[in-house]
């Protein structure tokens, strides 16, 4: 799956790991020593008193782990991604249902004024040009 290039350095003192791309770039976002950073930093900027108090330590500690698998899954399966197209196609539908509703609004107020009932091919045939 991987393979170590002897004589390259990763920056932090190892020979470099090389892994498929996907892993390589998941590894790099996700580094154990870019976790660390953040997770002390969270715990540093806690007023004094939290710091002492060994359960908000756990509990920054615990947020800032369930944060790190998140993002991992959602680089991984591109979740993001989903959620974005499936926004778009609901917002599509919805306004599709709105403009349908509004032109069979507008032919029921036609007919109201002129007295008479459109027919159904009519009805869809103006849906269709508004959509």
């Amino acid at each position: 799956m991987g393979m170590v290039v002897p004589g390259e350095r990763d920056g932090h003192g190892g020979s470099r790991f090389i892994l498929p791309r996907q892993f390589n770039y998941l590894l790099s976002r996700l580094s154990c020593h870019r976790f660390l950073d953040v997770m002390l930093g969270a715990i540093l900027k806690l007023p004094s008193a939290m710091r002492s108090n060994r359960y908000y330590v756990k509990l920054v500690f615990l947020v800032a782990s369930l944060a790190w698998v998140v993002y991992g899954i959602d680089y991984m399966f591109n979740v993001s991604r989903w959620l974005y197209l499936f926004r778009k196609i609901f917002r599509h539908c919805r306004y599709a249902r709105i403009a349908g509703g509004t032109a069979i609004s507008r032919l029921n107020k036609a007919r109201n004024a002129s007295g008479e009932s459109m027919t159904r091919q009519l009805l869809w045939e103006e849906t269709e040009r508004k959509v």
